[in-house]
C-alpha cells in the first residue's frame, strides 16, 4: 500500500512533501525500480530501466519561469542523462497554471498534481524528448545516488533517536 502525503490544507506544502508523493507514486503504484532525488540537475528522476523521466518540483510561479533559464531546457543542452520525458510538478492551484503556459507554448513536458489527500494525477502527459533508452552507467549513476540517500536518512534517523 502506497503511503498518502499529508493534507496540504492541514500542512505548509514544502517541495520535501511533493518530492515525497513523487517517489511514492513512481514507487509502489508505477512500479519503477529507480526513484532518486536531486540527481544531476532534477529533483526527481525515476527509470524503468527503458525510460527515465524527470520531474521537476515547482512551489510558485517565479520558481518555475525561473527554470526555463536553465540550459537543459536548450536543444543544444549536451549531458550523460538526458530524460525520456519530463514533468512538472507542482500543488493543484499552480499546476493549473503551468499547464495552461506548456499549452501555449506548445511544449513536450508534462504536468503532474498532487491533489489535497495527497494522490498524484497526471494533468497533461508528457510527451517523449527523445528515444533513446537508459543507459547503463546512467542507472549505476541514480544506484549510487539512491544508496547516498539512503545512508544519509540512517544517519539523520540515528541521530533522531540518540536525542531521546
Amino acid at each position: 500500500m502506497t503511503p498518502k502525503t499529508p493534507n496540504f490544507l492541514e500542512n505548509n506544502i514544502t517541495s520535501a512533501t511533493l518530492k515525497n508523493a513523487l517517489l511514492g507514486y513512481y514507487r509502489f503504484e508505477r512500479g519503477y525500480p529507480y526513484v532518486v532525488t536531486e540527481f544531476f540537475d532534477a529533483d526527481v528522476v525515476v527509470s524503468n530501466q527503458k525510460i527515465a523521466v524527470e520531474c521537476e518540483v515547482k512551489i510558485s510561479w517565479k520558481d518555475y519561469r525561473a527554470d526555463w533559464s536553465k540550459k537543459k531546457h536548450s536543444d543544444n543542452y549536451r549531458s550523460i542523462f538526458k530524460p525520456n520525458m519530463l514533468y512538472f510538478a507542482a500543488p493543484s492551484e499552480l499546476a493549473m497554471r503551468i499547464k495552461e503556459d506548456l499549452e501555449e507554448k506548445s511544449s513536450k513536458y508534462g504536468v503532474i498534481t498532487i491533489t489535497e489527500n495527497g494522490t498524484v494525477q497526471v494533468l497533461r502527459k508528457a510527451r517523449k524528448l527523445h528515444t533513446k533508452p537508459v543507459t547503463e552507467k546512467v542507472l549505476n549513476y541514480m544506484i549510487a545516488r539512491l544508496t547516498s540517500e539512503l545512508i544519509t536518512l540512517r544517519h539523520k534517523v540515528e541521530l533522531l533517536q540518540t536525542k531521546d
